[in-house]
């Protein structure tokens, strides 16, 4: 995903911060990835052949952790996953040379480097600060980018704003335009793949498939309570006709459902595939 942002960051011209003019460009690191999956392994080990990348990559599948902290003992980077525990006693721990709870990396794409430092904070006024003299500050949903933190980041040097998420309701659009500060997002995480598995869910509620699962592995073949019935002809209510509420409906209409929705505004793309709009209240009711 760090990859696909930065390609969209190309039109800025990203110069190296000041930062980075401190630090070498890095050569043969040694990095330790916790939390690992088989298939995160395959990933990550075609990616460094793909880019030709010459450091030497270990894989651990514990979770990063003030006990299971040591094993990253001299690798130059550890790598954790959203279940690992990344607290400020588990960073001086792996970042022995370091007091504080800011990670500093190198981002590699297009064969360029780009340095970075992680901040585990969530951006808010409070937060801002940390960004001075960087040129490029990345927020997620849970991060607050109002006027007053635009500014903010204005003020430290900040010039644009990327968001690792689809979603930039928590940006203050106007106030990034006065200030002339470009806001990139990810514009998608496969709208298909989000409405088939909705459509998934539907069928795993309507036919009991979990429940007949577990029956079945434990050798029980009674057909009691696992009656479903036709989604033919039934009305499916959708809240939401955005690219993932329009895919659904379309699914939903494939499956011969009438289908109605509530939205502040009309998709053309969701009314062409047959969508009746409704007030919310009328969908919740049918």
């Amino acid at each position: 995903m760090y990859r696909r942002i930065l390609a969209q960051a190309k039109p800025l011209a990203v110069r190296a911060t000041s930062m980075s003019t401190k630090a070498a460009k890095p050569k043969n690191m040694r990095i330790a990835f916790f939390s690992d999956i088989n298939y995160d392994t395959k990933r990550m080990e075609a990616m460094a052949k793909e880019e030709n990348l010459p450091h030497e990559l270990h894989f651990f599948p514990h979770r990063l952790n003030l006990r299971t902290a040591p094993m990253a003992a001299d690798f130059d980077v550890a790598v954790d996953f959203v279940n690992g525990t990344v607290e400020e006693p588990v960073l001086k721990k792996v970042i022995k040379k370091t007091q504080t709870s800011t990670i500093h990396g190198w981002i590699h794409s297009s064969k360029k480097w780009v340095f970075a430092p992680f901040f585990p904070h969530r951006l808010n006024l409070g937060t801002a600060p940390l960004a001075t003299d960087c040129d490029i500050a990345v927020a997620f949903v849970n991060d607050t980018v109002d006027a007053p933190v635009l500014n903010k980041l204005k003020d430290v040097g900040v010039k644009a704003i990327l968001l690792r998420s689809a979603g930039y309701d928590m940006v203050d659009l106007d106030e990034a335009e006065k200030l002339k500060m470009p806001v990139m997002n990810v514009p998608s995480y496969s709208p298909y793949a989000v409405a088939e598995h909705a459509a998934g869910l539907m069928m795993t509620l309507n036919r009991k498939y979990h429940r007949a699962y577990n029956r079945t592995r434990e050798f029980n073949f009674n057909l009691q309570g696992l009656l479903g019935f036709d989604l033919h002809g039934k009305t499916v209510g959708v809240v939401g006709t955005g690219k993932i509420g329009a895919l659904f409906s379309k699914i939903a209409g494939g499956f011969g459902c009438k289908v109605i929705a509530y939205d502040v505004h009309q998709n053309p793309e969701a009314l062409s595939y047959g969508v009746e709009y409704k007030p919310l209240d009328e969908v919740l009711a049918q």
